[in-house]
């Protein structure tokens, strides 16, 4: 049984399959992603190795040369670039296109580990990071505060980060520019001498001093007691008060220990007053929107609660802005376009009925489409709604061709059910074959290596073509069931106009099959 012969046959089970797929599609237009393009992973991995108080030069030869050594023979790596500045050393790892970046992100820590044995000991850490667009805060901000820098801290750290890490979609709160106080010992280089104190001393002193030792076991009255010493230092006294060597010289004898902020390299100002940066990051599948909405709500609730009345939040940069402003200038333009094509449709057909059940189309179409690029993982960007709206003036063709054909045969006398079924089987070959040689064009671009332009392109193709194909669909189901249900009467009459193009059309058309090899040869030219 063909589709349209179903269609006819079956009204309930196809009206309910329609609207089945228009409410599938109005769910997936409230849950889809939004976004400004299409997120894709370049196949880099960045490898940071901090090295305070170290030269360029020292940590090209400390931490460089040893990273390039371990890492450079890493299957499928394409290019190894390095940077050695002053307090740091980065390695970028590019690899081949198509790699498998997880099982490459294995292999770089693998490494990492092994190399980490062989760079100095003050190293604490080696940082991993994969790029992503993804990872593009969705907020930044600033925090204006004219109090206490360590009552900032605190209320950040207490308040203000757990409660946005709360919001659903938040994957990560990032702040800049906070200080915390901390320990600093001066040492005095003239005290150090006359008390014969070293610099390996102090360091083996705060080293030793500073942690707790087991003891051994206690055995008393038939019960072990497990013995620990505790030696963690938890004031500055304590720290002063601690011994340097053995004549008994103590800390605060040959420095100046105190617990401060330390002194800042680097400033931010909100109109005049201190500030610091916020950032805001969102999880991989979240909407970038409802994130942004969600957090600048959080931030105005955070501002009147007790005890943060003096902080303030200054929001200068919100993707959502920008995705949402693109988005309706976008849909704008896709709606006047099908408004467009419909007047144009109106022009030619002169009758509201079969107008309507082409641009039927239009809407079902779309809506389909969007559950599809929901149900594939795909999200609402400037990429996928232009194809989209590509699509819209091509998508009509396959239901103006049907409800043409159908009109044709209920002229030619045949009955409704039968010239609904007849018309569309008639024409559905040639549509079949239509929709699917502007499908095949974008065939290609699936095939596209996963960069930035062929993440682009295969949205793109995507969107355009689950759609085209959406439409021939509906073409083969909705359209012969509406046209057997709403259509009545006769087409209307040509009017002078349509005469007159029909007229001057056969003329050309004759013409150029009297002259078939001069048309022949003019085409060649062009070609």
């Amino acid at each position: 049984m063909s589709l349209p012969r179903f269609a006819v046959r079956r009204p309930v089970t196809t009206g309910m399959l329609v609207v089945a797929a228009i409410v599938l599609g109005a769910i997936s237009i409230a849950r889809i992603p939004l976004d400004m393009f299409p997120s894709f992973e370049r196949p880099v991995i960045n490898v940071t190795v901090p090295y305070p108080d170290a030269s360029p030069a020292e940590v090209e030869r400390r931490i460089i040369r040893p990273m390039e050594e371990g890492l450079g023979t890493l299957r499928h790596l394409d290019a190894i670039r390095s940077t050695a500045s002053q307090n740091q050393g980065r390695v970028e790892l590019e690899f081949q296109p198509g790699t498998n970046m997880d099982l490459a992100a294995l292999e770089v820590r693998e490494r990492v580990e092994q190399v980490q044995r062989e760079l100095p000991e003050d190293v604490q850490r080696v940082n991993m990071r994969r790029f992503s667009s993804d990872e593009q805060p969705v907020l930044r901000g600033a925090i204006s505060w004219e109090g206490d820098p360590g009552r900032l801290t605190e209320l950040v750290e207490q308040r203000v980060e757990p409660a946005l890490l709360q919001i659903s979609g938040v994957a990560q709160v990032d702040f800049s520019g906070l200080e915390a106080r901390e320990v600093s010992v001066d040492l005095d280089q003239d005290r150090m001498r006359s008390q014969g104190v070293t610099l390996l001393q102090v360091s083996e002193a705060l080293q030793r001093g500073n942690e707790d030792y087991s003891a051994g076991e206690l055995e008393l009255g038939g019960t072990r007691y497990l013995v620990r010493a505790e030696g963690q230092l938890r004031s500055v006294d304590d720290i002063a008060s601690l011994p340097v060597n053995a004549a008994g010289v103590r800390l605060g004898d040959v420095a100046n220990v105190r617990y401060d902020f330390p002194e800042s390299d680097f400033f931010y100002r909100l109109n005049g007053v201190p500030a610091r940066q916020l950032q805001v990051y969102q999880e991989s599948d979240a909407n970038i929107v409802e994130v942004a909405r969600a957090t600048k709500a959080a931030l105005d609730d955070i501002s009147g609660q007790a005890g943060m009345e003096e902080l303030g939040f200054q929001i200068w940069q919100d993707q959502s802005e920008g995705i949402l402003e693109v988005l309706r200038l976008l849909t704008s333009a896709g709606i006047f376009g099908g408004i467009l094509a419909v007047l144009v449709l109106f022009t030619f057909l002169r009758r509201i009925t079969p107008t309507f059940i082409v641009a039927a189309a239009i809407p079902v179409s779309l809506i389909f489409t969007v559950a599809i690029l929901h149900l594939a993982g795909d999200t609402l960007n400037i990429i996928t709604l232009s194809g989209l709206m590509l699509a819209v003036g091509m998508l009509i063709d396959n239901a103006v061709v049907v409800v043409e054909n159908i009109f044709r045969h209920r002229e030619m006398g045949s009955g409704p059910d039968e010239a609904a079924v007849d018309g569309a089987n008639e024409v559905g070959l040639a549509i079949l074959s239509g929709t699917l040689t502007t499908v095949i064009v974008f065939t290609p671009l699936f095939f596209m290596p996963p960069n930035q332009m062929g993440t682009q392109m295969s949205a793109f193709g995507t969107s355009l073509s689950f759609t085209m194909l959406a439409s021939l669909g509906i073409a083969f189901t909705l359209v012969p069931l509406l046209a057997l249900r709403l259509l009545r009467g006769k087409m209307p009459e040509p009017g002078r106009a349509m005469e007159w193009l029909n007229g001057t059309y056969r003329r050309m058309l004759g013409r150029i099959l009297d002259h078939r090899y001069v048309t022949a040869g003019f085409g060649l030219v062009v070609f």
